[in-house]
Order: C-alpha cells, then sequence, then structure tokens
C-alpha cells in the first residue's frame, strides 16, 4: 500500500505551546543519570515498552480511579 507524500506544515503558536507542555509532563522529563562517559539526560526510543507516564494522565487515574480500588 503506497503513501501519499505531504509536505511539512508549520504549527502555531498555540501547538507549540500544547506540545511543550506536554513534554514537560512526561514523568522524568529532563532527568539525568550519571554513567561511564559522564553525566547524560535520559533518550526514551520505546515509548511503549518503557510504560513512561504522561503526569496529567497519571493524577486523573489517582483521583478517580483511585478511590475505586480496595484491598
Amino acid at each position: 500500500m503506497a503513501t501519499a507524500h505531504t509536505e511539512p506544515t508549520e504549527m502555531s503558536t498555540s501547538d507549540r505551546a500544547t506540545l511543550a507542555q506536554l513534554r514537560c509532563a512526561v514523568v522524568g522529563h529532563g532527568r539525568e543519570f550519571d554513567g561511564p562517559f559522564g553525566r547524560k539526560t535520559m533518550v526514551y526510543a520505546d515509548w511503549t515498552a518503557s510504560g513512561r507516564a504522561l503526569a496529567p494522565v497519571e493524577d486523573y487515574l489517582r483521583r478517580e480511579a483511585g478511590a475505586l480500588h480496595c484491598e
């Protein structure tokens, strides 16, 4: 199945702001670690496998679904 080529489009200022908010809401955003080659910023290449959480989603689950959980 062939895919059509589309030209990149410019993002609006509002879209850029929304993406910046989402990027900062990722749990662990900007975290660093000390490795054999010095201090490095974490880079995630496989978001599905890592299960890296988005803070607003986690907050919602704690607030709404957490009240339903019982031992």
